[in-house]
């Protein structure tokens, strides 16, 4: 399951306490499918796009931050010591670095995708995400699987945050 959903998934069971009906459906459907008491997850550019369609929406990380004080990691780039080289890390690293510094150029390189202005695109990926786990977003990551364990919504296991990240410095 996506960081999204498993998120829904908790908020819907531990924060306002409903238990509602979860299904999948395509994404070309997903929209139609909310009317009446139905609802959607809708992610990335097609929640940008329709944001304003609808009479409510949720922005889930706000929830999450409102709920628990701490920010929600939705991705991250992750591999055991054992699985990657020390060349491929440097290659990583080289990537990462690259897109973190043309950001807001590739934030506003697709205008007619979205249909919010390039420089909302633009703060958005510049302002509101973040790159790097520092501490408060370990402390995060900490405290949804402890909460999506306990809820069976994540398998229970020790989950350990990483012992070192992408050197800004490459």
């Amino acid at each position: 399951a996506s960081s999204a959903s498993a998120l829904l998934r908790l908020l819907l069971s531990q924060r306002w306490m409903v238990s509602p009906t979860l299904m999948r459906v395509k994404q070309s459907e997903l929209l139609g499918c909310v009317r009446g008491t139905s609802a959607a997850l809708v992610i990335g550019d097609l929640a940008i796009n329709n944001r304003h369609r609808y009479r409510a929406s949720i922005d889930l990380s706000s929830a999450w931050y409102e709920w628990t004080r701490l920010p929600f990691v939705y991705s991250v780039w992750a591999a055991r010591r054992d699985v990657i080289s020390r060349d491929q890390c440097l290659k990583l690293n080289e990537l990462f670095h690259k897109a973190t510094r043309a950001r807001e150029a590739l934030a506003s390189y697709y205008p007619d995708e979205l249909t919010i202005s390039p420089q909302q695109s633009e703060g958005h990926v510049s302002e509101v995400m973040k790159y790097y786990l520092d501490s408060e977003c370990i402390a995060g990551l900490e405290e949804f699987f402890k909460r999506a364990s306990r809820a069976q919504i994540v398998p229970r296991g020790r989950y350990i945050s990483a012992r070192y990240n992408i050197n800004p410095g490459v």
